[in-house]
């Protein structure tokens, strides 16, 4: 059977083989739209769509659940981005409420001395969330409004289902000597199972204290005096002053135009969407139209791989904190000037792949895109930046506290950390068109590869995101990358003679994850997907 797209910036049409092609749910809508990682939050979200909230407002209360309905992957603790995009104004705006180091020297991770209490590092949601309420929310309801639904989540509790049970398991051998973590997520000794209620009074117990003060509660409270105190207990040297310090930052998006589409994205102290943006402008040289799709053709795999390739090694030298780049504008020329012909020079006379030591630090996220009846859209991703749960398991106030030191290692001390998060907007003859965020440790590849299906393959959100992908490098010494089972195994075997190792593990493997919303520009039905490698992710319409 063939599925046959009509792309929607060309005339022509793309067949693919629908046997490679894994599809995840799809919702559509002519209202608001939600596609996220957890149902249960999703449906929080399109309730307070359907009370009048916004955008903004939903995307608050959505992120906010899965902090109660994740199994350890995102945290309140952790930090939070949101391109946000005003209908009204015309205008976008990017939040970064990232992570910060502590000020005292001595207080960073150190991976010789490996100290508890140093792998905490400041994330800023709680400021992000409320600081999102106030320049963008309806304020048809109240911020308390917003956080109460989670709170009645984390005090009822839930029906835990295969995966989060399945995710308490794994992790309990390494995260048994937190009692706090114990206490929670384990009875009697065993893990809970799938079916068992997991109630968390803690958390409800926070989450209301901060719904009613505010960020402030977490920040200069007595939340921030209990956290500093634990850090203390851990090794670490957190203060009230490093809490009261923090500041979510405002900015505007990181902008280009590929094949007559604006494309928008993370600007401030993020390299990621300066690494995608480079990626589609290198690889704007080349011809699609004729072409059929990377997975099963190697000529155009062999573009689209090597521009990934280069076009990251050219981004490494941005991704340390002495050469970032945080002025959108500066990011802009950077993309827009002579790099992209350099990098494509490279990838058509097949120079030898890049070798570096630096390479990405991916984690655990999730990613909610959300569109309002009105047209306004929230792209973002909130996280803990570490491991399920983080690296030992540390709990306050029924909150997971994140151990995200290994993202935030090259920041000096009191300092913002860089980040490689890349939500998008995509806007065709000045309209929204499509939104999107991506997670995961190959969220790189995965905003490069769903965009070239959406845009230069015609495909839809679903398509999209189940066609085949490769994923990131896991070395440079030679670069090694994996694929999943669809493409052709007789490519590895060509690919090691020019010095890219490729494989194709059995199992899992993190191709990257993607959440998109496409709207139609004739009649303004919105169509959503999210990604095909979480069986509890959900697009819900409103």
């Amino acid at each position: 059977m063939i599925l046959t797209n009509c792309a929607q910036t060309s005339t022509r049409n793309i067949a693919i083989d629908s046997k490679n092609i894994q599809l995840p749910p799809m919702a559509t809508s002519d209202k608001g739209l939600i596609v996220t990682c957890q149902s249960l939050a999703a449906k929080v979200g399109i309730k307070v769509l359907k009370a009048g909230g916004n955008a903004a407002d939903a995307f608050i209360a959505t992120t906010l659940a899965e902090y109660v309905t994740a199994p350890g992957y995102t945290s309140l603790s952790g930090p939070l981005y949101v391109l946000y995009y005003d209908k009204k104004s015309g205008k976008t705006a990017y939040l970064n409420a990232g992570l910060n180091t502590v000020a005292e020297v001595s207080g960073q991770w150190d991976d010789q001395k490996k100290i508890p209490g140093t792998s905490y590092v400041i994330g800023g949601a709680a400021r992000g969330l409320e600081a999102l309420h106030q320049k963008f929310g309806s304020h048809s309801q109240s911020f308390k409004d917003l956080v109460a639904p989670s709170v009645q989540l984390a005090k009822d509790g839930f029906v835990l289902d295969r995966s989060f049970a399945g995710a308490i398991r794994r992790r309990l051998p390494i995260l048994k000597n937190s009692a706090d973590w114990l206490s929670i997520y384990t009875k009697k000794g065993e893990a809970l199972s799938a079916g068992d209620i997991l109630l968390q009074p803690e958390m409800a117990e926070t989450l209301e204290k901060f719904g009613a003060k505010g960020a402030d509660y977490l920040f200069k409270g007595k939340y921030a005096q209990n956290l500093v105190k634990f850090i203390h207990s851990q090794g670490g040297k957190l203060t009230l002053q490093d809490l009261a310090n923090y500041q979510i930052h405002w900015s505007e998006a990181l902008e280009t135009q590929y094949r007559g589409l604006t494309i928008q994205t993370s600007s401030y102290r993020s390299y990621g969407g300066l690494e995608l943006l480079l990626e589609l402008k290198t690889i704007e040289n080349f011809d699609f139209s004729q072409q059929p799709h990377y997975s099963t053709d190697l000529k155009t795999f062999d573009k689209v791989g090597r521009t990934f390739i280069f076009s990251k090694r050219e981004i490494f030298h941005y991704m340390t904190f002495q050469n970032r780049e945080d002025d959108p504008q500066r990011q802009r020329a950077i993309v827009e000037g002579s790099l992209p012909k350099k990098v494509w020079s490279e990838v058509t006379t097949n120079a030898t792949p890049p070798t570096s030591t630096i390479k990405d630090n991916g984690s655990h996220s999730c990613s909610p895109v959300i569109i309002d009846k009105d047209g306004n859209i929230a792209a973002g991703v909130h996280t803990i930046n570490a491991l399920q749960w983080g690296d030992f398991g540390f709990m306050l106030g029924g909150v997971a506290l994140n151990t995200a030191h290994a993202v935030a290692l090259d920041a000096p001390p009191g300092t913002r950390a860089i980040d490689g998060l890349n939500p998008v907007l995509i806007f065709k003859n000045g309209k929204a068109w499509i939104a999107a965020s991506f997670f995961s440790s190959g969220l790189h590849p995965a905003a490069f590869q769903t965009l070239l299906n959406l845009i230069d393959y015609g495909m839809s959100p679903q398509q999209a995101i189940g066609s085949p992908r490769f994923g990131p490098p896991t070395s440079y010494k030679p670069v090694q990358m994996a694929l999943d089972k669809r493409f052709p195994a007789d490519w590895i075997a060509t690919y090691a003679k020019q010095g890219l190792v490729l494989s194709q593990p059995d199992g899992f493997v993190d191709t990257g994850m993607a959440m998109v919303i496409q709207i139609n520009p004739a009649t303004d039905v919105r169509s959503g997907s999210p990604t095909d490698l979480l069986a509890f992710a959900a697009a819900i319409g409103e």
